[in-house]
């Protein structure tokens, strides 16, 4: 049995490092230096046209997307900001909130986190009951109790077969 475990482990390993090696990939792809162009349409993303539903100001062709546009435009050619302060910045002047991506922080971190904790918890618990259901043995016939059981109910009937069927009112009345 412990040699079956062994056959399993080269192919969670290898998994293990091609799962690392994608996460490594998307980190170094996520540092690489971006355009201009590129921040303002990334940072344009992230932010809800004020007059539209649903669009962003990169979609939206609105008067008011556009001046958040050339807004946006002129604070990354500025370099002070990060792209985090840009959008701060921005949603700081207006009376709704404007942001599409909600920050990695506070109650919007756990709106995040709740729901994937809950689908892993749900998939471990799934995972150990499967588990405990196929390690229990099942049971192919009666246990020696319900063997008991029936002899103890056919003694009961051998004991007194004419009265077991007679019911209530039944008497020898022709």
């Amino acid at each position: 049995m412990a040699g079956a475990a062994y056959k399993r482990w080269p192919g969670w390993l290898a998994m293990a490092l091609v799962f690392a090696a994608l996460i490594a990939i998307g980190v170094g792809r996520a540092a690489e230096p971006r355009t201009a162009d590129q921040r303002v349409q990334a940072i344009s993303k992230r932010i809800a046209c004020p007059v539209c539903n649903g669009e962003s100001v990169a979609d939206s062709r609105a008067p008011s997307s556009d001046q958040i546009r050339a807004n946006i435009a002129r604070l990354v050619t500025e370099g002070q900001l990060s792209d985090d302060q840009i959008v701060t910045e921005v949603d700081s002047k207006y009376e709704q909130d404007l942001r599409l991506v909600p920050s990695g922080t506070g109650i919007d971190a756990l709106i995040w986190v709740l729901p994937a904790c809950a689908a892993v918890g749900g998939a471990a618990g799934l995972w150990a009951a499967f588990t405990r259901w196929r390690r229990r043995p099942t049971q192919a016939g009666p246990t020696d109790a319900d063997r008991e059981l029936v002899e103890a109910a056919l003694r009961t009937d051998t004991a007194d077969p004419a009265g077991s069927d007679s019911g209530p009112g039944d008497d020898d009345r022709p």
